[in-house]
């Protein structure tokens, strides 16, 4: 061989060991490669056996809980129809009860508009008998005092000094403006003024005001107990008024505090005693009022038994006036005594109720 070959001999002899070495580290490298790839074959099948056990479990769990919802399902179905069926029954004893309770209610209220409808003032069994022969007088101030109190002493003057309290007074629907309406209406010389039903005398103060707006000097005979009505002791209402003290309200001494304050202890005149006395002193003295106004108890025929006890003493001509129309009791005893005495007409003034007694029998009633 010459010098030629063998160089060329010798290059491919290298040329065949590098290629050796290359495809030595190949095989490493491959062997690597697919040892790598069965590591993550591997792990891919314990994650794919791990996923299947999950999808397993979550479809026995989702199984289960279809189950459980079935269950409920039919729960829910099986307590709708008791419900249904408790609520059917509850509606129709309801029905019942209420179809007894109206017809109780109606039967209660025909027999007590029954008895109000025959309820008058008795007038022979007056302890004073000779009340039908007592003469017509004036009442003046002086002869209201001197009958109530058998003085001519001021008792205003004469009340204990240490009972009077700081004035309190507050606004009322029977208002000077609305009072002197009234008295406009009446078209009478105004000689008396009944007020049942006073407490502080809120009212009063509007009444006194408008009578001198007129020039009117009539008094104002205010017919109260000053005890407190039924809703101020069971719903504790004005109680700043009730100022129980010594086991009694205070609301006298609070009255009389005030008519001092206001200067119309010349004018008005406070009788302490239930409407029905008050009512049938102002019988037996002979007095009619041309102006009343009933603000006392509203209870179901309170309004109306006072109504027939001083209708009485209204003179022809004369205005009765109240509020609290909106008590369902008191429309309801005004519009039963006035389909009584022959369909009086009711009306109103600033929420004051009020109706004209006829000037004569056959006058229209307004």
């Amino acid at each position: 061989m010459n010098s030629v070959s063998q160089k060329r001999t010798k290059e491919h002899l290298t040329q065949v060991a590098a290629l050796s070495n290359q495809l030595d580290i190949s095989r490493k490298e491959l062997r690597f490669e697919k040892k790598v790839v069965e590591e993550t074959n591997q792990k891919l099948e314990e994650q794919k056996l791990h996923y299947e056990r999950t999808v397993s479990e979550m479809e026995t769990k989702r199984n289960s809980l279809k189950a459980t919802l079935k269950d409920l399902d039919e729960s829910r179905r099986q307590l709708n129809i008791k419900l249904t069926a408790a609520h059917k029954k509850f509606e129709r004893e309801r029905e019942e009860r209420e179809t007894a309770e109206a017809a109780l209610a109606k039967e209660q209220q025909e027999t007590m508009d029954a008895i109000a409808m025959r309820a008058e003032l008795p007038t022979s069994h007056l302890v004073f008998e000779n009340w039908k022969t007592t003469p017509k007088r004036e009442p003046s101030f002086e002869l209201l005092h001197q009958l109530l109190f058998e003085t001519t002493n001021n008792i205003y003057e004469s009340f204990d000094q240490d009972l009077l309290r700081a004035p309190l007074l507050g606004t009322h629907l029977i208002s000077e403006s609305v009072v002197q309406r009234l008295l406009e209406r009446t078209q009478l010389a105004v000689k008396l003024v009944v007020q049942v039903g006073v407490a502080a005398g809120y009212a009063t103060v509007g009444i006194v005001a408008a009578l001198r707006n007129i020039k009117s000097e009539a008094p104002v005979l205010c017919i109260d107990t000053w005890t407190g009505t039924s809703d101020q002791w069971l719903n504790r209402e004005d109680v700043q008024l009730l100022r129980i003290h010594g086991g009694r309200p205070q609301t006298y001494e609070q009255f009389i505090s005030n008519m001092i304050a206001e200067n119309m202890a010349k004018q008005v005149l406070p009788f302490s005693v239930t409407s029905v006395v008050g009512a049938r002193w102002l019988q037996a003295q002979n007095f009619l009022a041309e102006l009343i106004i009933l603000d006392n108890e509203h209870e179901l025929h309170q309004t109306y038994l006072e109504l027939s006890l001083f209708y009485d003493r209204l003179a022809p001509g004369g205005i009765i006036a109240g509020d609290h129309w909106a008590w369902n009791a008191v429309e309801h005893d005004v519009l039963l005594f006035c389909r009584k005495h022959g369909k009086l007409a009711v009306r109103f003034d600033s929420g004051v109720w009020y109706f004209r007694k006829p000037s004569h029998a056959g006058a229209p009633h307004t």
